[in-house]
C-alpha cells in the first residue's frame, strides 16, 4: 500500500474528505483509509487508486505520492536516502524539479540540499540507466516534481502525480478578469449544494462561469490534461460518470458584453445583477468584485447589501452563497467560512 496527500485549498480540509470519501467509495467500491492532517487528507491506499484521484477529484490542488519518511539531519545521509530511491519507478528523466522546505531542522540551506540531491541522482542513474527506447524518447517526458519538506530532523520526500496544480482543468482557455479557482469553486459548491435535490442554480456575476462549470462537471472525470504520473505508471481510466450534484438548471448571466461574447463552453445571458428579474424560485451563487481589479459603481458596504437585496427580490433566491471582503460583516447567516482567493483573505456566506 502506498500513501498519498491531497493538498486542499486553505481551510477546506473537511469539504474535501466529503468528496474523496463520495468518489473514492464509489470508483473503488469501497471506504478510503485516510486521515485529515494540516493542509489536506493522506490516504492510504495502492498506487493506482492514487493515480487515479487526479481523474475525478476536483477539490484537491495537487496530489502528491509519498516515497520516503525518514530521520536526516546531514547533508551525508540525505545523499544516501536519495540514491537509494528506485528513481526509475517515478520517472522517464534524469533531472527533477526540487521544491524543499525546511522548518526547526539542522538541515537548512535548501540551495546545498538540492546540490546534494542532484549529486545523489546522478550516482543512481550510473548505474540505473534507462533503455534506449525511453533516451531515444526522453523529449516526450517531462521533468517531475519533487517534494521535500523537513521538520524537526524528519524528513518526508514526495513526488507530485499532479503536473500542473489541479484546478487546471485543461479544455478551456478563457479566464475573465478576477475569476476564482476551480479547486476553490467545487469547494463552494459542495458546501452549498450537499443534500439538495433538483437544483435550479443561477449565478448573476457568472465572468468565467467557473461555479457552474463546476458544477456541471463536478460527476464527471477530468480527462482534459495529462498528468505527471502518466509518464511513468499506468491507471485504469474512471467511468465516465460519477455520483454528482442533482442539477436541473443551470443559468449565468454578467453584464459585460464582452464576457458573454468570449465565454465559448457555457451559454451566458447578458443582464445586470440590480435589474433582471426572474419569475421562478432557484439557489443563487455569486463572486462579486472586491473592489481592487473591477470598480464598484457604489459604496462598497451599500454595494453588497443592495445586491443581497436584489439577489433574493429580483432573482428569486431561495438560499444564497456569495463571497464579501472580509470588512464587509453581515448579521445574519446560515454559514461562514474564511477562503483565500485571488491573493485576498475573504469570507464566503450562506444566506
Amino acid at each position: 500500500m502506498e500513501t498519498f496527500f491531497l493538498i486542499s485549498p486553505l481551510n477546506f480540509e473537511n469539504t474535501l474528505e466529503i468528496e474523496l470519501k463520495e468518489k473514492f467509495k464509489f470508483y473503488e467500491k469501497e471506504d478510503p483509509d485516510y486521515k485529515i492532517i494540516e493542509g489536506g487528507i493522506e490516504v492510504t491506499c495502492t498506487a493506482d487508486q492514487g493515480n487515479r484521484m487526479n481523474y475525478y477529484l476536483k477539490c484537491p490542488t495537487r496530489i502528491l505520492r509519498r516515497i520516503k519518511t525518514q530521520k536526516c539531519r546531514d547533508f551525508p545521509k540525505l545523499f544516501n536516502i536519495i540514491k537509494k530511491v528506485q528513481w526509475k519507478n517515478y520517472s522517464r528523466q534524469v533531472e527533477f524539479n526540487w521544491l524543499i522546505t525546511t522548518k526547526k531542522s539542522r538541515l537548512i540551506n535548501t540551495s546545498k540540499m538540492e546540490e546534494s540531491c542532484k549529486k545523489a541522482i546522478k550516482e543512481y542513474f550510473k548505474a540505473n540507466s534507462f533503455s534506449q527506447k525511453i533516451l531515444d524518447n526522453k523529449e516526450n517526458f517531462q521533468k517531475q516534481n519533487i517534494h521535500i519538506r523537513v521538520v524537526e530532523d524528519n524528513l518526508q520526500l514526495s513526488i507530485d502525480t499532479s503536473g500542473d496544480a489541479l484546478y487546471i482543468r485543461g479544455g478551456d482557455s478563457y479566464r475573465g478578469l478576477a475569476s476564482i479557482r476551480s479547486t476553490l469553486a467545487s469547494c463552494l459548491l459542495i458546501n452549498f449544494l450537499k443534500n439538495k435535490k433538483k437544483i435550479k442554480l443561477v449565478d448573476p456575476m457568472c465572468g468565467s462561469a467557473t461555479f457552474l462549470k463546476e458544477a456541471r462537471d463536478y460527476n464527471i472525470p477530468n480527462m482534459n490534461r495529462s498528468y505527471a504520473f502518466e509518464d511513468y505508471a499506468s491507471a485504469e481510466k474512471p467511468n465516465e460518470k460519477s455520483i454528482g450534484f442533482d442539477i436541473e438548471k443551470l443559468l449565468g448571466f454578467d453584464i459585460d458584453s464582452n464576457i458573454v461574447n468570449k465565454q465559448k463552453s457555457f451559454a451566458i445571458t447578458k443582464a445586470d445583477a440590480f435589474k433582471y428579474k426572474r419569475d421562478d424560485e432557484c439557489l443563487v451563487i455569486c463572486n462579486p468584485p472586491y473592489g481592487k481589479r473591477v470598480k464598484l459603481s457604489q459604496p462598497r458596504d451599500v454595494y453588497y447589501l443592495n445586491l443581497i437585496k436584489s439577489l433574493k427580490e429580483n432573482f428569486k433566491a431561495t438560499e444564497i452563497s456569495i463571497i464579501l471582503p472580509l470588512d464587509i460583516k453581515l448579521d445574519h447567516y446560515k454559514f461562514r467560512s474564511k477562503i483565500f482567493n485571488s491573493g485576498i483573505w475573504l469570507y464566503s456566506y450562506i444566506l
